[in-house]
């Protein structure tokens, strides 16, 4: 199987199976009690956090450790709100957070908190002009994702964390998405909380953490002596043991993340190249190096998904139908370019299949009629083929009746490709309804289904 959903999370890496196997078996105690056993537990869980604090650029003193990253998040924004001084009462978050971020913003309105949402782009990165004017002198926090979970879009941190400052207020970073992908240091980043989830770089679920600037007050949302009471409840220390690994073994992040946006670009041209109804969403916007969202047509997505993985794929402000059709897919550094090079023609067979089981005419669901140029066949001009042969006959002077002769055989030849392209899917439409359905492809017609 190709997994392509390494934004949900990733398989555990050896190192880390390794390295909580040590704790379950050697250091396997609590590390709260002054006896042996306890002690023993402490000394490890002081060892992982220096090498995980280093390894993020932060003190260890300003480590959290949670469940996950959604209480990271909760005791963030809620200890961050609870701490604001007297009349910094509204919070502001951006529309396009994780989901059960939204929901917190929701739980916090539905308690007499006021909650604003700075808008968003159409490509997916945030208006820099709504947050400036919702970010206030009342606003106690701001939260905001480093990068979205489904389309990787990068937000413009260091920009919020200006206003915010300016304002007076705090600003919490979800960069679940982001660390482990692209280079990150806590104390350059200038941010007042961090939260992260280490099950997304490959260390099993059951641990967040929360990075708190030194000298950030935070109201403990979960009541005990552990972490300097700013969270209590027990530590999981094999898991901690597992981050600590993974992180150890993180050399260089640019160099991957540069492997990772190749593998990314030549999987995208290959969808494109292999269905012209491909469309990448923020596909100019800047993204991380291994997400791409994207859809097929107006096929919706859960039938694309759902026969996807029966291949052997696991896998804004746009309209509802392009939304309902979206499908995410993530890259890690498991993958080779070997294997990716099995994802276009799969994708075209779960396509075709597809397009017959949901009985969508072949041109609504290739959306042909929006296609300005499909890759390999026409000129990258942005404004295509058809642009470039009427600016040619606005020109003048000798030669310009051969230009124009050749910028119309160039239109006429990317019509061809797109037709001959469609021929060829509508004909694969009909062998796979010959073979699985039992029809004859007589039953069909050509450009459609019957």
């Amino acid at each position: 199987m190709i997994y392509l959903d390494h934004n949900a999370t990733m398989p555990p890496a050896s190192a880390v199976a390794q390295a909580m196997l040590s704790i379950l078996t050697d250091a396997w105690g609590n590390a709260s009690p002054q006896h042996a056993v306890g002690q023993q537990a402490k000394g490890a869980l002081a060892a992982a956090r220096a090498t995980i604090a280093r390894a993020l650029g932060c003190e260890p003193a300003e480590l959290i450790f949670t469940s996950g990253a959604t209480e990271a998040n909760h005791l963030a924004v809620c200890g961050l709100h609870a701490a604001a001084p007297g009349g910094r009462h509204r919070g502001v978050f951006s529309a396009i957070e994780h989901a059960a971020h939204l929901k917190l913003a929701r739980a916090l309105a539905a308690r007499a908190v006021a909650v604003d949402y700075i808008a968003v782009r159409p490509d997916g990165t945030l208006d820099l002009d709504s947050a400036a004017a919702l970010i206030g002198p009342d606003v106690g926090v701001e939260s905001l994702m480093a990068a979205n979970n489904e389309t990787g879009v990068l937000m413009p941190v260091a920009e919020v964390r200006d206003l915010v400052h300016s304002a007076g207020a705090r600003l919490h970073v979800d960069a679940t998405q982001f660390i482990g992908r692209l280079p990150f240091h806590f104390v350059q980043s200038g941010v007042d909380a961090v939260s992260l989830s280490p099950h997304k770089l490959r260390v099993p679920k059951g641990i967040g953490t929360l990075l708190v600037r030194h000298g950030v007050t935070l109201v403990p949302q979960v009541q005990g002596s552990q972490e300097r009471h700013r969270r209590g409840g027990t530590e999981n220390l094999p898991a901690i043991a597992g981050f600590a690994a993974v992180l150890e073994r993180i050399s260089d992040v640019a160099s991957e993340a540069a492997r990772v946006a190749a593998l990314l670009d030549a999987l995208e041209q290959g969808l494109r190249c292999a269905l012209p109804a491909v469309h990448v969403f923020s596909a100019q916007a800047s993204r991380l190096p291994g997400t791409s969202y994207l859809r097929f047509g107006e096929v919706p997505a859960e039938v694309v998904l759902q026969r996807i993985e029966l291949l052997g794929v696991a896998a804004m402000d746009v309209p509802r139908d392009e939304a309902l059709a979206a499908v995410r897919l993530s890259l890690a550094k498991p993958l080779r370019r070997r294997t990716l090079s099995t994802c276009s023609p799969i994708c075209r067979r779960c396509f075709v299949h597809c397009w017959r089981k949901q009985r969508i005419p072949l041109e609504r669901a290739l959306n042909l009629s929006s296609i300005s140029g499909v890759r390999n066949h026409e000129s990258h001009d942005p404004q295509g083929q058809q642009g470039r042969a009427e600016r040619l006959r606005a020109k003048e002077g000798p030669g310009g009746a051969h230009c124009r002769d050749g910028a119309a055989r160039d239109v006429g030849r990317s019509r061809h490709a797109r037709e001959r392209l469609a021929t060829r899917i509508a004909r694969d439409g009909r062998r796979y309804a010959a073979a699985h359905h039992g029809r004859s492809a007589a039953h069909c017609g050509r450009g459609g289904v019957r």
